[in-house]
């Protein structure tokens, strides 16, 4: 039984690495990507507001 329990501690942790890993790196590109346009959406306000 012991040995089932870690082939299933480790195939969890495969899991983990295979899929979370790359998850994390899809929503740190994402967040980076929203903090961009949300900087782009904030300077176009901007030139918006010196016009008038």
């Amino acid at each position: 039984m012991d040995e089932l329990a870690l082939a299933l501690d480790l195939l969890a942790i495969a899991l983990w690495v295979l899929v979370g890993i790359p998850l994390a790196v899809a929503c740190w590109r994402a967040l980076r990507r929203v903090d961009r346009l949300l900087r782009e959406n904030e300077a176009a306000l901007d030139r918006i507001r010196e016009r008038r």
